[in-house]
């Protein structure tokens, strides 16, 4: 008897391990410092990058000189990246092959003249949300939290092209910036202004790490999705990550900074009256989503770029 509960034991352990070890090997760190350049050497500037993974999506880019710093913790084995740039052909591989080098290299394209010439089809950007250029003030996000702007889309058409999102470093000269989490709902706002989502506009959760341009702005490339613009709204929503996401990724070294204060991000808004956009707040599952005293007045600085085919 005792030697049949040792091997149930031993069995038992084993079963542990392997479990632990399975665990392991569907969450790695991962981490990647390198170049994104052309046949000729040069590098690629602010080419948009993109890390499937099995339940997010990881979203980067390379600055002016064409380097990146990609950093995400996913399941390696079963990741891919794919690398597109308006001058260059798409790339699209393994992640685990990025281990073995130090720089992606991507082909020109090339216009080829036939007889048969294909006019591409016209088109108008436009913005929806937020309009202002500058933030004058700034609200912080806690983190796991979420501040959104629901922006009325009326008669508007067309496929979102990029998501502009004002941060703000809310006063902290050492501050630097952070990921967040990207989510795009269909929604509507009843008589009474209460909030309803109709339907998730993203497949997996969209972690965007990108650096801001022209000033504050971070702009989030997503033409390559498709995405109609809904009606009779869209909330454009920033989550912030957890803070032992941005502790294991390098990002913060302490949760509480100046003796108050969460050490997360921070988002711009203004008192923009002229305009439906109507802020809101994400706290927790069992309140869902609110606003408060200050929301009812003042608006997120986000805006939806929109491309609309003109027939």
């Amino acid at each position: 008897m005792s030697k049949f509960f040792e091997m149930k034991s031993a069995l038992i352990s084993l079963i542990l391990i392997f479990s632990a070890l399975n665990v392991f090997s569907q969450a790695t760190d991962f981490e990647w410092k390198g170049k994104v350049v052309s046949t000729e050497g040069m590098g690629v500037p602010y080419a948009f990058i993109q890390i499937n993974s099995s339940d997010r999506n990881f979203i980067f880019e390379t600055d002016a000189i064409g380097e990146v710093d990609i950093r995400y913790i996913g399941q390696l084995e079963k990741d891919s990246i794919h690398i597109t740039h308006i001058a260059h052909l798409t790339r699209s591989f393994a992640i685990t092959e990025l281990q073995q080098k130090d720089t992606i290299q991507l082909k020109p394209k090339i216009n080829l003249i036939d007889e048969i010439t294909i006019v591409p089809p016209k088109s108008i950007s436009y913005s929806l949300g937020n309009k202002k250029n500058f933030a004058l003030f700034a609200v912080q996000i806690g983190f796991n939290a979420k501040k959104a702007l629901y922006i009325p889309t009326n008669e508007n058409s067309g496929k979102i092209e990029k998501i502009r999102v004002y941060m703000h470093n809310g006063g902290d000269k050492d501050w630097k910036y952070r990921p967040f989490s990207l989510e795009l709902y269909a929604a509507r706002l009843s008589d009474q202004g209460d909030l309803s989502i109709d339907e998730n506009l993203l497949s997996k959760e969209t972690i965007a790490s990108l650096n801001p341009k022209k000033g504050n702005w971070v702009e989030i490339n997503l033409k390559h999705l498709k995405i109609d613009l809904p009606h009779p709204g869209i909330l454009v929503a920033i989550k912030a990550m957890s803070a032992d996401y941005y502790k294991k990724n390098g990002f913060i070294k302490n949760e509480i900074i100046d003796g108050n204060r969460l050490n997360s991000i921070n988002i711009g808004y203004t008192n923009n009256k002229r305009n439906n956009n109507v802020s809101f707040s994400y706290n927790s599952e069992e309140i869902g989503w609110g606003q408060s005293t200050y929301e009812n007045k003042y608006k997120y600085l986000i805006q939806v770029i929109v491309n609309e085919v003109i027939e």
